[in-house]
């Protein structure tokens, strides 16, 4: 589950998170709210142990939600007959069990689902002390409760961790979702495609910030400086050398027998392999 630890000065709230059949109606109508909501939590649980089913109950959750909104709180007059151990109704048990929920938790419940989270039990300063003092909670020892004192009504028996016999079929039969069927597994294949993935956009973020020699850099880069103009020049050169075409003599030509001027732009490719030395090719007679 999940609760909020620390909310505004007021004492109120706007986050959104819960299961439907137990949100409040200020919830529902995007109020702001309290620890009220949490009181009223408590009346739909106790609602459900003790009839089945939440209170405004309906598979349809608009039609839930109005019933939340609208409709009075009714107690059912019968319930079920109650289960076996292993799940199965009791055939010998009555059809039902008239008057099952007492007065006193009648009102407790009632009080604690009112749907104005002002009026509803628990709210105020001491709303948690005037919930302890219900006379719903007669005789019980809150102290003992704290300490972890008591003993539960109702310890299930069961023959391992894997006995499911308490559990009602209609939750047992269900499908496991996809969603917890896959929880820890790790598709390595996945995870594979997507590592080289990344190290090929890396690698293309490199070789993208180092233009090729044998492409021509833009008159606006930086790095269309003398020396990377004097490469295209030279690559001119030996293009035209293949075909038989006289060179022209290019006043921006390095003289014979040197090496490549060491510009800055020069000196910060030294060394990369697709930098080559200064090859002087003589032109053609």
């Amino acid at each position: 589950g999940s609760a909020l630890y620390s909310v505004e000065e007021s004492g109120k709230t706007g986050t959104f998170c819960g299961t439907p059949e137990y949100l409040a109606p200020e919830v529902l109508l995007r109020q702001r709210y309290g620890k009220e909501v949490d009181w009223y939590c408590l009346g739909a649980v106790l609602y459900e142990m003790l009839t089945g089913l939440p209170p405004f109950y309906d598979q349809d959750n608009n039609i839930m939600y109005r019933r939340i909104l609208h409709e009075p709180l009714q107690f059912p007059a019968a319930l079920p007959p109650p289960l076996r151990g292993n799940g199965t109704y009791n055939d010998n048990s009555s059809a039902g069990i008239s008057n099952s929920i007492g007065r006193l938790a009648q009102d407790f419940i009632t009080r604690i689902l009112e749907r104005d989270p002002e009026k509803r039990l628990g709210h105020g300063m001491f709303g948690t002390e005037n919930v302890k003092r219900h006379v719903f909670f007669h005789g019980i020892e809150w102290d003992k409760i704290y300490r972890q004192e008591y003993a539960p009504p109702f310890v299930p028996k069961v023959s391992s961790i894997f006995d499911l016999s308490n559990i009602d079929p209609e939750f047992r039969n269900e499908p496991i979702p996809e969603s917890i069927l896959s929880e820890g597994q790790v598709d390595i294949l996945a995870e594979v495609a997507e590592a080289e993935r990344q190290a090929d956009l890396a690698l293309q973020a490199q070789l993208m910030a180092f233009p090729s020699p044998l492409s021509t850099p833009s008159v606006s880069s930086p790095l269309a400086g003398p020396y990377f103009q004097q490469q295209q020049q030279k690559q001119q050169q030996q293009q035209q050398q293949r075909l038989g075409v006289a060179s022209p003599i290019s006043l921006n030509s390095p003289p014979r027998n040197s090496h490549a001027p060491a510009d800055a732009n020069g000196d910060a490719f030294q060394g990369f392999s697709f930098v080559s030395p200064w090859v002087d090719i003589p032109d053609k007679p």
